[in-house]
């Protein structure tokens, strides 16, 4: 996966001299996270989050653009609450990087597949309503992710909507899980799922093919 990574980022750099466009923007968004768990009951709903962001892009051609997108997401999930009041809240943020590839497939719309690296800056559990609790001491999530993205968008003008669905690849979960008799349940992983809705303005500046 890391390798897979490392050459999308090395694609990136090597298109600099078929580049036609490039494109800057600002981004902001929506995120409706969850945890698959594997290995054990643990009943999950989705959580709402917020996501700003900078999307850099390349059109090497009218169809194809590579691109990169740097930007500060919120993730978590919501414990089971069963018509209970005091269900548990929990938040992460993350730096996500983003190297990606969406192709033109008629007028402005695209689909594209990325792969994702998050670096976790934050860690928040929150029960009912009491507050929020900085829960980073107790490093309950692994301090980093990686999955895949594919995502479909539509533009118009320098305006650019796109839908991405984002799958963990790694167990994020960094504590043990035991059965009601005390014994350590082997084989339990925790990976992000994620939606995020997202919206950017983007400022095209014309460049030189070489």
């Amino acid at each position: 996966m890391k390798h897979l990574f490392l050459i999308i980022i090395f694609i990136l750099g090597s298109s600099f001299s078929l580049i036609a466009q490039f494109n800057l923007g600002v981004k902001a968004g929506v995120s409706f996270s969850n945890v698959k768990f594997s290995g054990i009951d643990s009943p999950s709903n989705y959580r709402t989050g917020l996501s700003v962001g900078v999307p850099i892009s390349y059109e090497i051609n009218k169809r194809v653009r590579v691109g990169i997108n740097t930007e500060f997401i919120q993730k978590g999930y919501n414990s089971e609450s069963n018509g209970q009041p005091d269900y548990t809240q929990y938040n992460n943020n993350y730096v996500q990087i983003t190297p990606n590839i969406d192709f033109l497939v008629i007028k402005e719309l695209r689909i594209g597949i990325g792969l994702y690296y998050a670096i976790k800056i934050g860690e928040y559990l929150k029960v009912g309503k009491d507050d929020w609790i900085d829960t980073r001491k107790f490093k309950i999530i692994k301090n980093n992710d990686f999955g895949i993205s594919p995502t479909i968008g539509y533009s118009y003008k320098n305006l650019h909507f796109q839908l991405s669905y984002q799958y963990g690849m790694r167990n994020i979960g960094n504590i043990k899980f035991a059965d009601s008799n005390g014994i350590v349940i082997p084989g339990v992983k925790m990976q992000n799922k994620v939606f995020e809705i997202g919206l950017a303005y983007l400022f095209k500046i014309n460049g030189k093919s070489r």
